[in-house]
């Protein structure tokens, strides 16, 4: 394994940025992306909507508490999801969430996970939110593509 000083910066608009993101993920594991197309406007307005919300009564937070499909509000101190088995968890979270995901024309709300996002009664806030998640999630594939290219994976025809 490769010793780093520094975390690597990856332009990921430049044409060598497939041998820069191999480089970087093969020697130390993670890297800072730049040049990936995210408006700052846009994350901007993301972090206004967030204080938006978490500035809201708590009866307000409230109904849109988190749901079955793991969408919605989450108070602090009230989850101790567990997502790995590499720890036990214990102490329920030092954050207040509100957890979107891209919504799912095939939602089934019989399936974990799946089923439409809640939104509170904010003026823009899905707006903001649903144009972040369709943003980060065209990024998310574009990742995937610079990865597998980065790996040598030659038939990347499936959709991502």
């Amino acid at each position: 394994m490769s010793e780093f000083d520094t975390i690597p910066v990856i332009d990921i608009s430049t044409e060598d940025c497939v041998s820069a993101l191999r480089k970087a993920y093969g020697d130390c594991g993670f890297g800072y992306i730049t040049e990936h197309g995210i408006s700052p406007d846009l994350v901007d307005a993301v972090f206004e909507a967030s204080r938006q919300f978490h500035a809201l009564p708590m009866d307000q937070k409230m109904a849109v508490a988190v749901n079955r499909a793991h969408r919605g509000y989450i108070p602090i101190n009230t989850s101790t999801d567990v997502t790995s088995d590499l720890a036990e968890v214990t102490k329920p979270n030092q954050s207040a969430s509100f957890m979107v995901m891209r919504e799912d024309e095939m939602a089934d709300p019989s399936v974990y996970l799946s089923g439409p996002n809640q939104w509170p009664d904010l003026p823009g806030f899905r707006e903001v939110l649903d144009r972040y998640v369709f943003e980060m999630s065209a990024l998310g594939r574009r990742m995937m593509d610079l990865m597998l290219q980065a790996i040598g994976v030659s038939d990347r025809s499936a959709e991502l």
